[in-house]
């Protein structure tokens, strides 16, 4: 028996660990707080082909700028599981590079982003996926999905 299920969550509990940005007028260092609109949805793919089915979660996340000097340069995400597969980011056609920590407290995936995007209301769109092996458990024929809090 193959299933394929797709679960569309609008997510407010991921937020990122570390956000850097960067002033164009003075070049230091700005806090991100009230410089930056974040909003994220996330999907997750669950195939159940085997009592080891692998979950494909993907993060849309789209920060907008709310100053017209503030840019993002840096961004992290924290999961609660360390056991994270074939981490991709990519904005547009794009793949950018990470630095991957896993602890056994869970993994952390970091983005320094290759461009600016620098100006009120300019947006950073870029998507976030990997392979989430704890998502989803086949039990005979009972599949149970576990979606974080």
């Amino acid at each position: 028996m193959l299933f394929f299920i797709a679960f569309f969550v609008s997510v407010s509990f991921l937020q990122p660990q570390t956000l850097r940005a960067q002033d164009t007028t003075t070049g230091n260092t700005a806090t991100t707080r009230d410089n930056f609109t974040t909003a994220i949805e996330t999907t997750y793919e669950v195939g159940a082909q085997s009592e080891t089915s692998e979950t494909k979660v993907t993060h849309q996340i789209r920060i907008t700028n709310k100053t017209p000097t503030v840019y993002l340069k840096q961004y992290a995400l924290t999961t609660s599981n360390p056991r994270l597969k074939n981490i991709t980011v990519r904005s547009g056609n794009q793949v950018i590079d990470t630095n991957n920590v896993h602890t056994s407290q869970g993994t952390t995936i970091g983005i320094t982003f290759p461009d600016d995007v620098v100006g009120q209301g300019k947006v950073r769109e870029f998507f976030i996926e990997y392979q989430d092996p704890d998502v989803a458990n086949s039990a005979g024929s009972v599949l149970e999905v576990h979606i974080p809090k």
